[in-house]
């Protein structure tokens, strides 16, 4: 499970478009992890995050602090079962732009 998000991790995925934590492991989220992704960012956390204001307001502080634009939109996922992110097919396209720059 992860329990931490790097600095710089998704720095400049402007494919970002959505989110989905699988649980609650995730304790740490470093500066600048969501630093220029998109500006509209569906993030889907489990019902004990949503169901709850204030953990819904600090989970929502924790993203933008670390660069996420503050219209992301929370949303409620069905299930939750361990913690899992899962970031669609911007991850193929970031490596392959970040292997461009390599060569």
């Amino acid at each position: 499970n992860v329990t931490s998000i790097g600095k710089n991790s998704f720095y400049g995925c402007q494919k970002l478009k959505k989110i989905t934590f699988k649980g609650t492991s995730v304790k740490t989220i470093k500066s600048k992890a969501f630093k220029k992704t998109a500006s509209k960012v569906t993030v889907s956390v489990p019902k004990s995050i949503r169901n709850n204001k204030k953990k819904a307001a600090a989970f929502q502080k924790k993203l933008t602090k670390s660069g996420m634009s503050k219209s992301l939109i929370i949303t409620q996922q069905k299930d939750a079962s361990p913690l899992r992110i899962r970031i669609f097919s911007f991850i193929k396209d970031y490596f392959l732009s970040f292997n461009c720059f390599l060569i």
